[in-house]
């Protein structure tokens, strides 16, 4: 996350989808998308970053959205720690 924008991806292809902040309903349908490709249908986990001026209230209403979703193992990390960063 940063302030502008959500990214949304599939780290061992380094893919992500830009999403602007100001939509999370748009957000919502990603995560929903995502949950239904064969890539994550089975799988729970989640790994959400943010920028340092991301607020921790954001970060807990996007794991909330995520969880919905049925991402419910949600790892917290540093862009410089997450598996795949897209570029901004």
């Amino acid at each position: 996350m940063t302030r502008e924008r959500f990214w949304v991806g599939l780290s061992r292809v380094n893919e992500f989808m830009e999403i602007p902040r100001d939509t999370a309903t748009k957000l919502e349908e990603v995560l929903a998308m995502y949950k239904s490709t064969a890539f994550f249908i089975d799988r729970t986990d989640i790994e959400i970053t943010g920028d340092a001026d991301v607020t921790y209230q954001e970060l807990v209403d996007v794991a909330d959205l995520a969880a919905a979703r049925g991402f419910t193992t949600l790892i917290f990390t540093s862009r410089e720690r997450a598996n795949a960063v897209p570029s901004l």
